[in-house]
């Protein structure tokens, strides 16, 4: 593991014909490139490369490793590529809770919305005033009216909700 960006390094060497066209496809200077391709042939005890001042090729061993670190460049890629469309694009089942009220007078009104901005995501909301176990009851999302959330949850303050008190004059009168 502690070799993989000398692999990466070695990979786009070969790949881009050559140490300065690799540093530039990797943002880097040609002279990091060049270490990174020397340390990789220390560590594995085999010469990868055959340079000479006009070209690179490639030793019998360096051609096998070659095709072992370009699988490991692709999968990089692959990896990046699934978080990427992962981050891009909203999808599969989100699961949201909500006190009765709260969700009918604010989180009602925006379903529609969501659900057309986002087509991909699965929407469950269960309203309940009932405390509910967020593990247990796999829930994504908890909307909630508390002063201090739980503190085994990441929270964030939407709104404030301003408490009022109400009672008619004949009730003040008798209690």
């Amino acid at each position: 593991m502690d070799l993989l960006k000398e692999m990466v390094a070695f990979a786009y060497v070969v790949d881009c014909a050559g140490f300065t066209p690799a540093a530039r496809a990797l943002g880097v200077e040609p002279s990091s490139i060049s270490r990174s391709v020397m340390r990789l042939e220390r560590a594995l005890g085999a010469r990868l490369l055959a340079r000479s001042s006009k070209a690179i090729t490639l030793t019998e061993i360096g051609a096998k490793i070659y095709v072992e670190c370009s699988h490991i460049v692709g999968a990089a890629r692959e990896v990046r590529g699934l978080a990427e469309r992962h981050s891009t694009s909203a999808a599969g089942m989100l699961r949201v809770s909500a006190p009765v009220t709260l969700g009918q007078i604010w989180l009602a009104p925006l379903v529609a919305g969501f659900t057309e901005r986002y087509p991909d995501v699965d929407l469950s909301i269960t309203l309940s005033d009932v405390a509910v176990d967020l593990a247990e009851a796999q829930i994504d999302v908890a909307l909630r009216i508390c002063t201090v959330p739980p503190e085994e949850t990441a929270a964030r303050i939407l709104f404030a909700v301003p408490y009022v008190l109400v009672a008619s004059p004949a009730y003040l009168s008798q209690y």
